[in-house]
């Protein structure tokens, strides 16, 4: 049975990678027949088009977001490169955390994936899937 996905990752960092990482991640849990909300995704483009104090601007972005989180199975959170760097930005990341503590608070499961860019641009896919709590200290850590 497919689930319904909402496919978090940090943004602000690295706009144009987070963006090829997103679009990367969608498509693998496409490929296994998941349904994918990607909000970096769908918006990334969108955003060139907005006046430059609202590009960036959290409580614009969870506006639009959140609703479609409500209607996600669970969360996939990505970690980008190794583990505690990608764990880094995570933490860092304030739109990422309300996604988090929204999916939570809803009772969803959130799953954090990893994504390793090579040094040729390309990406691989870490199959493994970690529930949030088993990292040392939780994402809110």
């Amino acid at each position: 049975m497919s689930k319904k996905v909402y496919l978090a990752i940090p943004y602000s960092f690295n706009p144009e990678l987070s963006h090829r990482v997103a679009n990367f991640s969608a498509s693998r849990l496409m490929e296994v027949g998941d349904i994918v909300f990607s909000p970096i995704s769908h918006s990334h483009l969108i955003a060139d088009h907005l006046r430059p104090e609202t590009r960036f601007d959290h409580e614009f972005w969870m506006k639009q977001d959140l609703p479609l989180l409500a209607w996600a199975d669970e969360v996939v959170v990505i970690n980008i490169g190794d583990n505690e760097e990608g764990m880094k930005l995570i933490k860092q990341s304030r739109g990422v955390q309300e996604e988090i503590l929204t999916a939570q608070n809803q009772g969803k499961p959130v799953w954090v994936m990893g994504v390793t860019v090579r040094k040729d641009g390309g990406m691989e896919w870490d199959d493994t899937w970690v529930p949030e709590y088993q990292y040392a200290g939780g994402l809110h850590a």
